[in-house]
């Protein structure tokens, strides 16, 4: 449960959070038919940065921040306020919502596909057993035969 002032900060947050006025345009997969509109690029860079855990050179607003830590890297997030030693822990992902019918459906499958592609090797090394690729996507039934068309 948050107090007043603890929810007027995320608010905050969230209502500063607007997209470069520049960014590099993701690599997409050719599985991809339809062609995405550049606030669909847009977001799609953001995903690919936030899942591949950019904090350092981050293009888009992060939740994490870098502080100096007595000689040493820290990473601090900004609502809940605590801190970590290791980064790699934090990319966790994005989360996309913005208003319906601006194409989060096919923005979200552009992700999953490219991430699929790109994925080789790298994805599962043997040092490194629990990370795998994995998306989350809540959506309704009826989306469905619309993602399967």
């Amino acid at each position: 449960m948050l107090d007043e002032a603890g929810y007027a900060r995320i608010l905050q947050i969230f209502d500063s959070a607007h997209g470069p006025s520049s960014f590099v345009e993701p690599r997409i997969t050719s599985n991809l038919r339809t062609a995405l509109k550049d606030y669909q690029l847009l977001a799609l860079s953001m995903m690919f940065e936030k899942e591949n855990g950019i904090i350092e050179g981050a293009s888009f607003p992060s939740l994490w921040q870098v502080r100096d830590f007595s000689g040493g890297k820290r990473y601090y997030n900004v609502i809940t306020r605590p801190f970590e030693d290791n980064g790699t822990k934090l990319h966790q992902g994005g989360l996309l919502a913005d208003d319906m019918g601006l194409g989060k459906t096919l923005t979200v499958l552009a992700l999953i596909a490219s991430s699929a592609t790109s994925c080789n090797s790298k994805c599962l090394r043997a040092d490194d057993q629990d990370r795998r690729q994995v998306s989350l996507v809540v959506a309704p039934k009826t989306a469905i035969p619309v993602w399967e068309e």
